[in-house]
């Protein structure tokens, strides 16, 4: 089983750029809204601002150069702080506030009017921020979800209906799951940690009885695929893909750089999360598989 899984692991990577491509032409739409938006947003502040202070020509290319200069100035040793303050209103209003008086001298006189400006301004960039979250949401999702459908066609092809019926009852058990080792985390917070690790047998023992049902039902018997041999032999194969997966992540951070990181482990680690969940069902549909040769041999003999 060991074997097997690993090999269903290895092979699951020939859809990584599946996750990776279809996340990538998510945030490329989102750039596509969020650089034109900001461009845009830039250029409405400086005809507010003409406006506001008289006789002033006002060139948004000045604003964006200052902008430009606050971000790269920013600690980007930690890019998860550098990302973060970015996205913080505060210090656009900051930055976008000291560009213009180190460029208007004059626009101090004219305080709240040139607030309001740039509290405009803001607004249109964080819209142009969400709009870009959500298409790269949507982009992780829609590659997530395409590159499920192919893993468990080769892992274990089930018809469609089943196909529903097991994601309600993942979803079910893993919320109910979940709701258990929270709560008894909330009360003791080591309790939490050794229910993890009976969790995690459950969970298996789970996984087998439904890979039986749906897979296995009055074609083998169920104490042949739900037993603690196999518990066992799901658990020691889902922490081997796991480590696995986690080492390919550190690698690929330590040998590139953050960003690589995180764009690449957006295909790695759901690449193993997604075996994982259907490695229980591939088990016994080869088992089942393999009994089918045997089962038409003893269909002959009787005839």
């Amino acid at each position: 089983m060991i074997l097997e899984g690993l090999k269903n692991y290895f092979r699951a990577y020939k859809y990584f750029f599946t996750i990776l491509g279809v996340f990538s032409l998510g945030v490329v739409l989102g750039l596509s809204v969020l650089l034109p938006g900001v461009v845009a947003a830039i250029k409405d502040l400086t005809v507010n601002v003409s406006e506001v202070v008289t006789n002033v020509d006002f060139d948004y290319r000045a604003l964006m150069q200052s902008l430009t200069r606050a971000v790269t100035a920013l600690n980007w040793a930690k890019p998860e702080q550098a990302i973060g303050t970015l996205f913080d209103s505060e210090w656009l209003n900051r930055t976008l506030n000291e560009g213009i008086h180190s460029l208007l001298p004059e626009a101090e006189s004219y305080g709240v009017q040139i607030t309001a400006a740039v509290t405009a301004a803001i607004e249109e960039i964080i819209s142009c921020v969400v709009v870009f979250v959500v298409f790269s949401v949507l982009g992780f999702a829609g590659g997530f979800m395409l590159a499920k459908f192919l893993i468990k066609r080769s892992m274990a092809k089930k018809v469609w209906w089943k196909n529903i019926l097991s994601s309600f009852f993942d979803l079910a058990v893993t919320a109910a799951l979940a709701a258990v080792f929270f709560a008894v985390r909330k009360v003791w917070v080591p309790g939490g940690y050794l229910a993890l690790a009976g969790l995690i047998f459950v969970f298996s023992l789970i996984a087998l009885f439904k890979a039986y049902l749906f897979f296995g039902l009055k074609k083998v018997d169920i104490k042949e695929i739900v037993n603690d041999r196999n518990v066992a032999m799901i658990i020691v194969t889902d922490l081997i893909i796991i480590l696995l997966t986690g080492l390919f992540t550190v690698a690929v951070f330590e040998i590139l750089n953050y960003f690589a990181g995180v764009f690449l482990s957006v295909a790695i680690v759901p690449t193993g999360l997604i075996v994982i969940t259907y490695n229980a069902e591939a088990y016994v549909k080869s088992v089942v598989e393999k009994r089918k040769p045997q089962n038409t041999m003893t269909l002959k003999g009787e005839n």
